[in-house]
């Protein structure tokens, strides 16, 4: 995917503002944000999942490294390829930023990898800015910034969730999407969505391949669009994952705490990091406000 478009709009930065902030680096490990942690006293990592409802912590982890660490009930977990029952995690000791925390009520789930999943119980409490390009991230107090003042991208809280759904244009129609940069790929939609608005039929080209959710693994087929706008800014040569045929999907469903929620922005998709990644994006995750800018 590359930038074919930047629109004449004058942007004012974050970075601009008088805010005092320190940048912590983050790598990317299969094109998730991921930051080093200590659990429970061991080096480990954690991803950044703005895609999930909850916290959620590696049963391979809990297994191994379990001192201290308590369990309560279990709970249904609703991931994007299937829902399975899970156990609630508590007194988990971590070692985030530089600072000693303690979390509660982590969902167990399969992580390759990662110790942690962070999702909108951090979000939550900052004003958070990814500088992909930089591969840098700051968390900023919520008072900070009046982010209504800058947000340049329209976005509201999706149906059945809290999380943040964010408007775009695909191929010049309005879409929304779940903003996820727990979704490694660029957008990740509904097969059948995807035949009805005829971006694909019996004669495109399709590239096989497979998707692992936290509960299943799943077939997915991948093809290209024309054209994405975010905000201002205009892309090309779009990559789209769809699930195979004859395989289920939860699109516009993800990890969800937040079942009795009945209104909100129904989605068609999570828009994920291969759009992301050209931007410095910036996320007031409980009021629903987003800017973005290159960097």
């Amino acid at each position: 995917m590359k930038k074919i478009l930047l629109l004449p709009i004058t942007f004012l930065l974050i970075t601009s503002l008088n805010v005092q902030a320190e940048w912590l680096p983050f790598t990317l490990k299969n094109n998730h944000i991921t930051i080093d942690i200590e659990f429970n006293g061991q080096p480990a990592k954690a991803i950044l999942d703005s895609g999930a409802s909850v916290n959620a912590v590696s049963a391979l982890y809990v297994k191994k490294y379990n001192k201290g660490i308590t369990t309560s009930e279990k709970i249904n977990v609703e991931g994007v390829n299937s829902t399975q029952k899970r156990t609630l995690y508590s007194n988990i000791p971590l070692k985030l930023f530089g600072v000693e925390i303690t979390l509660n009520k982590l969902v167990e789930v399969n992580l390759s990898g990662p110790a942690i999943l962070l999702g909108a119980p951090f979000f939550n409490n900052f004003i958070v800015q990814i500088d992909y390009p930089n591969s840098r991230i700051q968390l900023l107090p919520k008072k900070s910034i009046d982010l209504d003042k800058f947000k340049n991208v329209n976005v509201k809280r999706q149906r059945n969730t809290l999380l943040p759904a964010i408007e775009v244009k695909i191929n010049n129609q309005k879409v929304w999407l779940t903003l996820d940069t727990g979704n490694s790929a660029g957008l990740f939609m509904n097969r059948r969505y995807a035949l009805n608005k005829k971006w694909i039929s019996d004669d495109t080209e399709l590239d096989k391949s497979y998707i692992k959710g936290v509960n299943k693994t799943i077939k997915t087929e991948s093809f290209n669009l024309s054209s994405l706008t975010i905000g201002p800014y205009e892309l090309g040569h779009i990559p789209v994952i769809i699930n195979a045929e004859g395989e289920r999907t939860n699109i516009g469903r993800r990890i969800s705490g937040s079942a009795g929620i009945k209104t909100g922005k129904p989605t068609k998709g999570l828009l994920g990091y291969d759009i992301l990644k050209h931007f410095v994006v910036t996320i007031d995750y409980s009021s629903y406000k987003v800017h973005i800018a290159t960097p």
